[in-house]
């Protein structure tokens, strides 16, 4: 009978057992089956809102085109107000404008088209025609010129409304781009490895650490997504996880900059990427014009999760609180479309059209952008009404200069763009306008690469110090303007 009994129990037991760990599986493959339909619908979803601007951005740009002149509309509304207004109580009005009609409309037709030339009703050539049949010809003259500046007023204000169509359009354009290249990018990931997700899973299960899902995005340099939790109450930090998967893949793998440093008892994903072949070290020195509390310029110095460092010089017009709030406000802008993913080009179009489009006021600030890859080494410089940047290669300086409008200026933005190979120890110098103002006349850059060459410091904070305390007692420690100078060192690990 016991052994009945035992029997039972061992069967209830291993029954439940089990159905426990067969509901554990159908949980992980539920999991990934649910992940696997939510990813193709979930693309389809963003692919379907890009083709939605992108034909918002079609539509705008099929709109009516920038007119040059007055229509035929324009001008016989012009007429019939004259007529209406002043000719009507003429006693001339049914000679003019019942039996010579079309004499009457062809010579007043010619003297706006003369205006139109011209630029004044009276510089008419049938003028003289005019005041012979005309009993008030200066009253005529004043109506038509006052009508003529009106509609040329309107025309002027409907372009500038076409205008901002198409820059409408192109911003349209560009979000409908970065959100095809979103979906490509979200939706590319797949499942890690079997043989590679067991071992890091048990790996980690030693550090108290349960992994729930490992997905690697498959990119020119992979990222993994780890989601997991700790046991028994402890916590561990994601160097720990990092080095257990770097041990794995046979690369070094750490958290991205921005993801979380420990992994505690609720369930968490964490950004895994490899590790760079660079580093970068920035410093900065800067002093504002004499008189001003604040700086007309502003700066960033931003690292992105693709293993890009961004520095970034914006020189607002003028000096003070109203050049700080332009700059700061690019820079601002700057920041966010950068790390929202979108490129350096396409966010410096999407900023030129936001200060083209304030009616408010006139908005103009120069934008240096250098975006360093630290993987490569190659450096990309962008440069919009910039100062000149530098780039010490060993005993030898390289300039990058530019002769673009700053932004807010034009509606289509000019910018230089250039790429450059950096090797270890080299440094890339930045400054605003203020800096080679402030330098000898005719010597400008000349100077300022031969005190780049001289300095032996490494330290980029003391480097762009040094430099500065050198233009500073050049000028007897007096700044005409506002002086920034931002000094990037690149290192290999």
């Amino acid at each position: 009978m016991g052994i009945w009994i035992a029997a039972l129990l061992i069967f209830f037991v291993g029954s439940s057992v089990w159905c426990y760990h067969r509901g554990k599986v159908q949980e992980e493959i539920d999991q990934e089956q649910t992940a696997a339909t939510l990813a193709g619908p979930g693309r389809e979803l963003i692919l379907k809102y890009s083709d939605s601007f992108l034909q918002l951005a079609q539509t705008f740009q099929e709109m009516p085109a920038k007119k040059e002149r007055l229509s035929e509309e324009e001008v016989q509304e012009i007429f019939r107000e004259v007529e209406n207004h002043l000719c009507r109580g003429c006693e001339n009005w049914g000679e003019c404008w019942k039996k010579e009609y079309y004499q009457t409309y062809r010579m007043m037709y010619e003297m706006l088209s003369a205006a139109e030339d011209e630029g004044e009703v009276e510089g008419a050539q049938k003028m003289q025609e005019f005041q012979r049949r005309c009993l008030y010809v200066d009253e005529m003259l004043e109506e038509m010129t006052q009508l003529f500046y009106r509609a040329k007023l309107n025309l002027m204000w409907s372009n500038r409304m076409l205008e901002n169509r198409s820059i409408i359009a192109s911003q349209l354009y560009e979000t409908s781009q970065l959100m095809n290249g979103l979906a490509s990018k979200i939706y590319n990931v797949e499942e890690a490895d079997e043989w590679q997700r067991q071992q890091i899973k048990l790996k980690l299960k030693i550090k108290n650490v349960q992994v729930r899902e490992i997905l690697v995005q498959s990119q020119e340099h992979k990222k993994f997504y780890v989601t997991m939790r700790t046991v028994r109450g402890s916590c561990v930090s994601t160097r720990e996880v990092a080095a257990v998967m770097t041990e794995v893949y046979h690369r070094e793998i750490i958290p991205a900059p921005d993801s979380k440093r420990i992994v505690n008892r609720e369930y968490t994903t964490v950004l895994f990427v490899e590790d760079t072949v660079y580093y970068m070290l920035n410093g900065v020195a800067r002093v504002t014009r004499d008189g001003e509390i604040i700086s007309g310029d502003n700066f960033t110095f931003l690292t992105k999760d693709n293993g890009q460092m961004i520095m970034s010089l914006c020189d607002g017009m003028g000096s003070g609180v109203g050049a700080s709030k332009e700059s700061s406000t690019v820079i601002e802008l700057l920041e966010q479309f950068l790390d929202a993913g979108f490129g350096m080009e396409t966010a410096v179009r999407m900023i030129n059209s936001v200060m083209v489009l304030r009616e408010d006021e006139a908005t103009f600030s120069t934008i240096d952008l250098c975006a360093v890859d630290l993987y490569t080494g190659v450096c990309e410089l962008l440069k919009i009404g910039a100062s000149t940047t530098f780039i010490r290669h060993g005993g030898q300086i390289e300039a990058i200069r530019s002769t673009s409008l700053p932004v807010g200026v034009m509606r289509n933005v000019d910018y230089e763009h250039t790429q450059k190979k950096l090797r270890s120890g080299d440094f890339v110098v930045m400054v605003s306008d203020g800096v080679l103002d402030a330098m000898p006349s005719g010597r400008a850059e000349e100077t300022m690469e031969e005190w780049i060459l001289q300095s032996q410091t490494m330290n980029p904070k003391e480097f762009a110090k040094e430099l500065l305390d050198e233009i500073l007692q050049q000028r007897g420690q007096r700044a005409e303007d506002d002086m920034t100078i931002l000094v990037g060192s690149i290192w290999k690990k």
